[in-house]
């Protein structure tokens, strides 16, 4: 991947001590405009976890991400502001392998919510980061 000049990035190092890669992902772009209300990606960083779903719980229940693979990124999703609890369950299945509490999300931010740890030593957690506001 080239870098483009004016963009941001982040470099994630996904995987355990002993097979550890580095991944390049572009933060931003035209996907990640939210003059009104939020956008969120979700990155899965965990090479113990198979391909996941991620979904927003607020009053309802709403499929962020789907069939998302170790090292992948999601594109940025629209949602309005507000507080959220999340979940990451297996790719077509209803158990719940990592809850997170309610979380606020800021009206014209983008987020992404980088899921890392181990499903297999149960480790799994969620890492919110702010990309932009």
């Amino acid at each position: 991947m080239s870098l483009l000049d004016g963009r941001k990035y982040t470099v994630a190092a996904p995987g355990t001590p002993q097979k550890v890669s580095s991944r390049l992902y572009l933060d931003g772009g035209a996907e990640a405009e939210a003059p009104t209300g939020v956008r969120i990606r979700a990155v899965h960083a965990s090479p113990h976890a198979p391909e996941v779903d991620l979904f927003a719980i607020a009053k309802t229940t709403t499929k962020v991400s789907s069939r998302l693979s170790f090292g992948q990124a999601t594109r940025y999703a629209a949602t309005p502001a507000g507080s959220y609890g999340l979940e990451v369950r297996p790719t077509g299945s209803k158990t719940v392998v990592l809850k997170v509490p309610s979380v606020s999300l800021k009206a014209g931010s983008v987020y992404s919510v980088y899921v890392v740890g181990s499903a297999k030593n149960k480790t799994l957690q969620a890492l919110l980061t702010l990309d932009s506001e």
